[in-house]
């Protein structure tokens, strides 16, 4: 791909700096579960720091649990690109400019949702299962331990509201007709704590590669924040060297000043 086109097509690290969510760039760490999640829907692995969308992924059912609201392609849809071409064929172009065509998605799955199935399946199968078509991700969410209890839906209406959203904590306004299931299209890692009217939750590893949070029926206060405890350790360990270095080298100085004044009083007797 040329330097011009892949500007064009907003790929890299560009997105980022336009303040664009995007499911592919660089990272030079990646979380081995979407690893898992990227070689399931390319059926290639890729190498060790790209998340890209492969040919063969675009028709992957999983790529819905992703979020992808808009499918960024080239102008040209040559009859060499049958992912281009599917693109075209089940997606509504909504913007061009002669070099990119956008497409809306209609088969993205919301930012979150709330699910009253929960079903245990072990971990390996969970992918597979998925894949085929044969699970529903916004009826039902897929998770590794004992599935926490729900109620079945009503018909009263439930909604999920971001209220903000950073790189380390996001706020959520929740509400459930009745005791459900959050599941959130952000990838599930160690180190992030979930708070339902502040009081601590666990957090599932849900659908092999996103958060699920169980939530009972009314209005909420959900809140995410990433607390890894080696990270703060680390953060506090830093501070304590810096504080101890900042002395030494204050203590240093204080004993040059007051020898150097020492020596200029003996000289002035």
């Amino acid at each position: 791909m040329n330097t011009g086109l892949e500007q064009a097509l907003l790929t890299g690290t560009r997105a980022t700096c336009l303040d664009l969510y995007d499911i592919q760039g660089y990272s030079p760490m990646q979380i081995q579960r979407y690893v898992d999640f990227m070689v399931a829907i390319n059926g290639v692995r890729l190498n060790y720091h790209d998340a890209a969308i492969l040919a063969p992924g675009i028709e992957s059912p999983l790529l819905r649990l992703l979020n992808p609201q808009y499918v960024i392609t080239p102008f040209d849809i040559t009859s060499d690109r049958p992912d281009l071409q599917y693109v075209q064929a089940n997606m509504t172009q909504v913007y061009n400019n002669g070099v990119i065509r956008v497409f809306e998605n209609p088969d993205a799955l919301p930012h979150a949702w709330i699910t009253h199935d929960v079903q245990t399946m072990n971990k390996d199968e969970i992918l597979p299962a998925l894949q085929s078509g044969s699970i529903d991700p916004i009826q039902t969410a897929l998770v590794e331990r004992e599935a926490p209890a729900v109620q079945p839906a009503t018909s009263a209406a439930e909604a999920v509201t971001f209220t903000s959203y950073k790189p380390d904590e996001m706020t959520m306004n929740v509400t459930a007709a009745s005791n459900g299931f959050l599941v959130l299209s952000e990838v599930y890692a160690p180190g992030w704590n979930a708070y339902v009217d502040g009081k601590k939750v666990d957090i599932y590893a849900t659908d092999y590669v996103l958060r699920g949070i169980p939530i009972s029926a009314g209005d909420h206060v959900v809140e995410l924040r990433y607390e890894l405890r080696s990270l703060n350790i680390g953060f506090w360990t830093s501070i304590v060297i810096g504080l101890v270095v900042l002395a030494l080298l204050i203590a240093n100085a204080w004993e040059l000043w007051t020898g150097r004044e020492i020596r200029r009083l003996q000289a002035l007797a």
